[in-house]
């Protein structure tokens, strides 16, 4: 067999069928094998383990109809934070397209392109008519999207001749239509249809994502895309990724009403989401075309390098996911420069703290903290620790727990810094060193200038200090508090 045969078989195996038809794109492929190394294997037997549970969710026409949304929501999650403690991670950490696209209320409103005029006109006066239903609406109404994201909208038919209400696509892998950059779903009117729209459209997301053909793709990557529902005349915006778990992220709510005045400010409003849109596209185009077998990004964040404080900017390598049953955390076991960290990503974080309690062996070395631009939030890379958390441990605490305690008070209050959330799973213990070291400084500031976070636990099981509520300063009192109740064990 020559070796143009040879290569064409080899190409056959690998795709199996491509057919375009209209505006419609079916691919079945075979995946090549890919190893990627241990982290690698240890990403793809998480994602066979979750597999098996989401190959068993329903169909999104029944998954998302409203009757069944607690039940299949509590069976087959999607990290929505609906319920609450089904609250997802922040994608930016993943991918910078949902970060870059969150950016578009700092941008000033420009002029609008001769072109892009001439359809936001289009886009006001179609959307704001009555249709009889989702259907002609998304006639009348998706073409115009189309001109105005610059990118034409395909029907995705899945393996079992199932489709969605359409999708943007991308080349990955080298194949094109390889990926879906954004999944849409179309109601008549706000009050129109017996399912959830947005849980329709993240089923249909998780759909995509599990099918055989996409296996390849998920072993590289978390498979990110824009979910979009158009409702009437609401537009809502979410970015989805697999991480492994399915994530989603509100990213913004447009009204395109044509009752808003001044109307022509407000069009310019809509018109600077659409073009961070449009950009944030492109930027998921660019991460899929970009993809490299030899480099599996998977569940980690695409922060991959961070500047030390001596030394200049080191890689991180990431190890594991750390309590990943906590959908929330952004947690991750990691190696810089050899050495053992933890890398995560708070919205706040105290530097000052951390530092102060760091220098004084009472909290983890502080290896590095950046803000990360955009997203406003920091990395956060620290030592990590041997030893357990106090919950962890049974019977009464030995004496360096109690003196280390009293240290750490004393310390903090001779700095005039508050701690705030100084309970057992962010006090850790090394019976070996006999160290005491306090964890988790996000909530952790100046004493009565910090305060809790609206959304704080307030569960039944913690006993807070009774002025510790959602919103309250945080006092130093609070953290004597916490601190006596562990004493009292």
């Amino acid at each position: 067999m020559s070796f143009m045969s040879t290569l064409m078989l080899k190409l056959l195996v690998n795709i199996s069928h491509l057919l375009h038809k209209g505006r419609e794109i079916l691919m079945v492929y075979k995946a090549p094998p890919n190893d990627g190394g241990p982290r690698h294997r240890r990403d793809r037997a998480r994602d066979r383990n979750l597999r098996p549970t989401y190959n068993k969710a329903p169909p999104p026409s029944t998954g998302a109809k409203c009757e069944n949304l607690s039940k299949f929501q509590g069976l087959y999650p999607i990290q929505n934070g609906r319920p609450l403690e089904h609250l997802g991670r922040h994608l930016g950490i993943y991918v910078k397209a949902f970060d870059h696209f969150k950016q578009f209320e700092n941008e000033p409103l420009t002029p609008p392109s001769k072109d892009d005029a001439l359809s936001l006109r289009e886009l006001f006066t179609e959307i704001n008519r009555y249709f009889a239903d989702e259907s002609a609406r998304r006639s009348a109404v998706q073409p115009i999207l189309d001109k105005l994201l610059n990118t034409p909208v395909l029907e995705i038919v899945n393996t079992d001749g199932s489709r969605g209400d359409g999708s943007y696509v991308a080349e990955a892998l080298g194949r094109p239509g390889g990926a879906e950059t954004t999944f849409f779903e179309w109601k008549g009117e706000l009050n129109s249809g017996g399912s959830e729209p947005v849980q329709r459209v993240a089923s249909l997301a998780r759909k995509a994502w599990r099918q055989d053909k996409r296996k390849e793709l998920r072993d590289l990557c978390c498979c990110p895309a824009f979910t979009i529902v158009i409702q009437g005349t609401h537009l809502k915006i979410q970015g989805i990724a697999f991480v492994p778990s399915p994530h989603t992220e509100e990213l913004a709510t447009l009204s395109l009403e044509s009752n808003h005045h001044p109307l022509e400010d407000y069009i310019r409003r809509v018109y600077r989401a659409l073009v961070r849109l449009r950009e944030s596209i492109r930027m998921l185009e660019e991460y899929y075309k970009k993809l490299n077998r030899q480099e599996p990004l998977r569940c980690f964040p695409r922060h991959r390098s961070i500047k030390r404080q001596v030394g200049g900017a080191q890689e991180i390598v990431y190890e594991d996911i750390l309590l990943p049953s906590v959908h929330s955390k952004t947690l991750f076991s990691a190696t810089v420069d050899g050495q053992d960290c933890v890398v995560k990503f708070p919205f706040t974080y105290c530097v000052e703290a951390h530092r102060l309690l760091a220098d004084k062996q009472l909290a983890p070395k502080l290896i590095a903290c950046q803000l990360v631009e955009p997203g406003r939030y920091y990395c956060v890379v620290m030592e990590h620790l041997p030893g357990q958390t106090l919950d962890e441990i049974d019977g009464p605490y030995p004496q360096q727990v109690v003196d280390g305690l009293h240290k750490v008070l004393d310390t903090l209050k001779e700095h005039g810094f508050v701690h705030g959330d100084l309970r057992t799973p962010n006090i850790m213990y090394a019976s070996e060193t006999g160290q005491l070291k306090v964890l988790d400084f996000d909530w952790a500031g100046r004493d009565g200038e910090v305060r809790y976070p609206l959304m704080m636990n307030c569960d039944a099981g913690i006993s807070w200090h009774p002025n510790a509520t959602p919103g309250a300063l945080i006092l130093r009192e609070h953290d004597q508090h916490l601190v006596q109740l562990l004493l009292k064990k």
